[in-house]
């Protein structure tokens, strides 16, 4: 059976700071690599990428089988400081069918 991930894009929500704050929040939401929107997927467990954020080495990733992640799964994401993107591959592999997923910078860690 051949997986679909589907890429959704949502905006981060942040509490902003003096720092935050002067900065456009479009800086703080991680741009999603691959797989791309649509993509059917062969590898399983699939392997997720994104840009990473300026200083930041640590994720929050989430997978879910609908779009409103209400059933979502949270992965922690370490990365390589040196790298500009970043991946993280799911521990165990995904059932069949339709998936979505998105990432965030984990407040407060590697930055």
């Amino acid at each position: 059976m051949v997986k679909k991930l589907w890429v959704v894009i949502f905006p981060l929500v942040l509490l902003c700071t003096v720092t935050v704050c002067k900065k456009n929040i479009l800086d703080y939401v991680p741009v999603l690599v691959s797989p791309e929107n649509g993509a059917t997927v062969t590898q399983n467990p699939p392997t997720l990428k994104w840009e990473k954020l300026y200083e930041r080495e640590s994720y929050d990733v989430q997978v879910s089988e609908n779009s409103s992640f209400q059933d979502a799964t949270l992965y922690f994401a370490w990365t390589d400081f040196q790298s500009t993107i970043a991946s993280y591959t799911l521990p165990s592999e995904l059932s069949s069918g339709t998936y979505y997923w998105r990432v965030r910078w984990a407040e407060g860690a590697g930055g």
